[in-house]
């Protein structure tokens, strides 16, 4: 089976400020500044960065389920979301930059599925999901 990629915007890589996003009071924007604030305030945090880690670890070892591997091919755009996730572990929310039929499957496939628990709750992730 064809490993599909998820590029991951790591904290650790691109560490960032909204002084690159865009000015905009939307759902995602609003989220994407929770994520960044929660980088800078734990990013020292040893346990923050484990889990990061395990996170990745977990994502890249298990292939997407049947209905998350589906949403890839609605579109050939990538699309950058940002993930809620509570404190056991379960995604409560996903905020899509753009809503579309890709992140309405998005959504239906990883809301309410289990992760590994995150160090603190809600835990925001920001992905993208890159195009086929």
């Amino acid at each position: 089976m064809k490993k599909i990629s998820v590029l991951l915007l790591l904290p650790l890589l691109f560490s960032c400020t909204n002084q690159g996003a865009k000015n905009n009071s939307s759902p995602f924007y609003q989220a994407k500044g929770l994520y960044d604030r929660q980088w800078a305030e734990h990013k020292d945090d040893a346990r923050y960065m484990v889990f990061i880690h395990e996170w990745l670890a977990f994502k890249n070892n298990n292939p997407p389920r049947a209905e998350e591997g589906r949403c890839y091919y609605l579109s050939d755009k990538s699309e950058r979301f940002i993930l809620v996730q509570d404190q056991h572990g379960v995604i409560n929310k996903l905020i899509a930059e753009n809503e579309n039929k890709k992140t309405k499957c998005f959504r239906a496939a990883l809301v309410g599925k289990k992760y590994p628990k995150p160090p603190i709750a809600p835990f925001y992730h920001e992905l993208t999901m890159a195009a086929p």
